[in-house]
C-alpha cells in the first residue's frame, strides 16, 4: 500500500462507507501490480431494547470525512479515511478489516 501514490483526493464530508470505496478502487486503479484490497467493514454486535421490549441490533455513529490531498499514498489514505471516521483497520489474511475505534477511557484522547 506504500508503493500506490495516488495524484489527487478530494473528498468532503462524505459517508465512510463511500471514503472506503473510493479508496479501493483509487487503489486498485494505481496500484503498479493492479492488485485488488480486499477490504470488510465489521460492526461490533450492539443491541438497543425498543419501548416493546423488541431488542433491535445497532449500528454504530460514524462520522463523516474529509480529505483533500495531493500525491498520497493507498496506506496513509486509508489511514487518514479511518482517522476522519473513528474507524481502525488491521490485515486479516488477504483482507482488510475495518471496524469501529475502540472507545476512549475519559480524560485520554
Amino acid at each position: 500500500m506504500n508503493q500506490t501514490v495516488i495524484p489527487e483526493v478530494d473528498l468532503e464530508n462524505v459517508k465512510p462507507e463511500d471514503a472506503l470505496k473510493f479508496w479501493d478502487e483509487t487503489s486498485r486503479t494505481y496500484h503498479p501490480q493492479h492488485f485488488k484490497f480486499m477490504h470488510v467493514i465489521s460492526y461490533p454486535m450492539t443491541y438497543s431494547i425498543q419501548p416493546a421490549g423488541v431488542v433491535v441490533p445497532a449500528a454504530p455513529t460514524l462520522h463523516k470525512v474529509t480529505v483533500r490531498r495531493k500525491n498520497i499514498t493507498s496506506k496513509e489514505l486509508l489511514d487518514r479515511i479511518c482517522h476522519e471516521a473513528n474507524l481502525v483497520w488491521t490485515i486479516m489474511g488477504r483482507e482488510i478489516v475495518v471496524k469501529p475505534a475502540p472507545p476512549v477511557p475519559d480524560g485520554q484522547q
